[in-house]
């Protein structure tokens, strides 16, 4: 799932992601940088889930890889949830 999610955020155009289905319409929301920079971190956590465990190589990686995708998960709705200092 994040692997796809992530290969979509990283080569589909952010208007067609938010055209695409109605629940992603955050995207908008961010810069289309800041709508890569997720999609590659999504990439990496998916990899570090699986490679890890499949290969034996520093198991330790796999909870640190879910740790940075929960966080990941959560990042979207950071900037609606922190108010704007800035409109006074």
């Amino acid at each position: 799932m994040y692997l796809v999610s992530g290969v979509g955020k990283l080569f589909i155009p952010r208007e067609k992601i938010a055209g695409v289905a109605s629940g992603a319409g955050w995207v908008l929301d961010f810069g289309p940088g800041a709508v890569k920079a997720i999609g590659a971190i999504e990439i990496a956590g998916a990899v570090g889930l699986i490679l890890p465990a499949l290969l034996d190589i520093a198991p330790v990686l796999v909870p640190l890889a879910a740790l940075g995708l929960a966080t990941s998960r959560c990042a979207p709705s950071w900037p609606s949830a922190v108010p704007d200092s800035g409109s006074t």
